[in-house]
């Protein structure tokens, strides 16, 4: 009896095998059977040793489940492990998908679009050229502005030029010379002893001298401030910058004198410098003398 309910256990345990292989898509290997048949011959002597009933079919249904609660906890973890990786691919399909699409979708908006994008960008480099246009026009009316049909120039250099120009020098004494009202002069360094000279003969025969030179520059011996100041003529000192670089003279109202040239013999022996004398433009002037009044405001008076 004993061996006809072991037989009976042993084939049921075959028969729950293929089962679980048949649901769960599983195939144990010999290695993997021998393992269970091995468990579940240890558990079948442990409940043989400790039953007190001799009922041989109820320790093979014993022997049986537990075989069976074996293969399906494998089961189950294969089917876990199954699904774990599943998702995983599934994930990977997915954002591959994605952006696959994403980039498909982005190269037909370039595609639908580009026209109208080639029209904004033709349309804002048309804004700008005429802006820059509007710019350089406003520039040109403001300098052609300044100079009236009448107005006339005069040029000088030095040094190093030929017979046919006229020094800066020179320019700069016919201007002062020319002068019946006032003189308004704005200097950096003023070394220059013929401009000093006919600066007082300017005052001296009833025209007005104002100077205003820089504070630093002309704090050193050899600047001509003092002769001016000596023959009554205003001067203040600008001390606000720190260069006070200006070099310009406004007269009669109408007549702007400026350039590169100093009022220093420097500039007239070993400087290359020029000189512009600007005749009868009042609008010319008023720009300047705005600035001018400026900056005869701001200077210490001495």
């Amino acid at each position: 009896m004993a061996s006809a309910g072991v037989a009976a256990a042993e084939e049921a345990f075959a028969m729950g095998v293929r089962m679980v292989e048949r649901m769960g898509g599983l195939e144990l290997s010999a290695v993997d059977a021998d393992r269970h048949h091995r468990v579940a011959d240890a558990e079948f002597g442990f409940i043989e040793k400790t039953t007190c009933m001799p009922d041989f079919d109820g320790l093979a249904h014993a022997a049986f489940a537990f075989r069976v609660k074996c293969l399906c906890s494998r089961a189950f973890f294969a089917a876990t492990r199954a699904t774990l990786t599943a998702s995983r691919s599934l994930g990977c399909i997915a954002f591959s998908c994605w952006q696959a699409w994403a980039i498909s979708s982005l190269e037909f908006f370039m595609r639908s679009f580009q026209p109208v994008l080639s029209l904004f960008r033709g349309s804002f480099l048309a804004m700008s050229a005429l802006a820059v246009l509007a710019m350089s026009a406003s520039f040109n009316a403001q300098a052609q502005e300044a100079f009236e049909p009448e107005a006339t120039f005069e040029t000088g250099f030095s040094s190093h030029v030929d017979g046919s120009e006229q020094t800066a020098l020179a320019v700069v004494l016919r201007a002062i010379a020319g002068a019946q009202i006032e003189i308004g002069v704005a200097a950096y360094e003023f070394t220059s002893a013929p401009i000093a000279r006919a600066l007082v003969a300017a005052h001296n025969r009833g025209v007005n001298v104002y100077v205003i030179a820089d504070a630093k520059e002309n704090s050193r011996g050899y600047t001509k401030i003092p002769y001016l100041e000596q023959n009554r003529i205003p001067v203040r000192l600008a001390a606000s910058y720190d260069i006070f670089h200006n070099k310009f003279m406004l007269i009669d109202n109408q007549t702007v004198e400026t350039g590169s040239f100093n009022y220093t013999a420097g500039a007239v022996d070993r400087n290359a410098e020029n000189a512009l004398v600007i005749r009868n433009s009042p609008r010319l002037f008023a720009h300047y003398a705005a600035i001018w009044t400026h900056l005869w405001t701001e200077a210490g008076q001495r």
